[in-house]
C-alpha cells in the first residue's frame, strides 16, 4: 500500500506539471504578438505615414513592427488574407467584397481620402475634365488608376485620345514638377505631408 501511495503521488505531480504546461501554452497563445508586419502603400503616401505612426505607438508597448510597402495598394488586402504572405495588418482604400476575404477583419475607417487633381499652370484653369483631352496625365497606380479611369471616361477622356502615364505617387509628383506630365491624380487624406509640397511647387496648381 505504501508503494502504491508513492506511485500516485509521483504521477499526480507529473499530471499537475502537464496541466500547468498546457495552461501556460494556452495563455501564451492568447497574448498579442511581439512582432507584426503591416502592409503599407506607396512611398510618401498616407498608408506609409500611418504605418510609421502605428509603428512608433506599438513600440512603446514592446511590439516590434515591420512595414512592408508596395505601389499596388489594392493588393494589401490580398496579402493580409494570405497566411503565407507574413503580412498581419494592412490598409485598404477600395470597396471590398467580404465573401472573398474570410480571414480578414475590418477595424473600421481611419481617414477620408479626397481625390486630388494637380495640374501645371500652362493649362490655365480647366473648368471641366474634358479639357484634359490630349494631355499627358499621371493617372497613378492601383486604386488611384481605377478611379482616374472611371472619372475621365465619364468626360470622354480615354487612352485613345490622351496619354495616360501610370506612375507611383512619388513619381507622379516628380513628373508633374519636371513637366513630363501636364496633370496628376492623387488619392490621399488632406493631411498627407506631400500635398503641401505639391501645392508649393512652381508650375503646379
Amino acid at each position: 500500500m505504501k508503494h502504491l501511495g508513492a506511485f500516485l503521488v509521483r504521477h499526480s505531480k507529473l499530471l499537475i506539471a502537464a496541466i500547468l504546461i498546457i495552461a501556460a501554452t494556452y495563455v501564451y497563445s492568447q497574448l498579442p504578438p511581439s512582432k507584426i508586419i503591416i502592409g503599407t502603400g506607396p512611398k510618401g503616401g498616407f498608408f506609409e505615414t500611418a504605418g510609421e505612426a502605428y509603428k512608433n505607438s506599438l513600440a512603446k508597448h514592446g511590439v516590434e513592427v515591420e512595414l512592408q510597402g508596395r505601389d499596388d495598394a489594392a493588393s494589401i488586402i490580398d496579402a493580409v488574407e494570405d497566411p503565407k504572405s507574413g503580412v498581419d495588418v494592412g490598409f485598404a482604400a477600395q470597396s471590398i467584397d467580404k465573401s472573398n476575404y474570410n480571414r480578414v477583419k475590418s477595424l473600421g475607417a481611419v481617414s477620408y481620402e479626397p481625390f486630388f487633381l494637380f495640374y501645371r499652370k500652362e493649362l490655365g484653369r480647366p473648368a471641366y475634365f474634358d479639357q484634359l483631352k490630349g494631355r499627358r496625365l499621371g493617372v497613378g497606380l492601383s486604386v488611384t488608376r481605377k478611379m482616374a479611369d472611371e472619372l475621365l471616361r465619364a468626360f470622354g477622356v480615354t487612352e485613345a485620345n490622351t496619354t495616360f502615364v501610370p506612375l507611383s505617387l512619388t513619381k507622379t509628383a516628380a513628373a508633374l514638377k519636371s513637366g513630363s506630365v501636364d496633370a496628376g491624380f492623387f488619392k490621399l487624406p488632406h493631411t498627407t505631408p506631400s500635398l503641401p509640397i505639391l501645392r508649393r511647387r512652381p508650375g503646379s496648381k
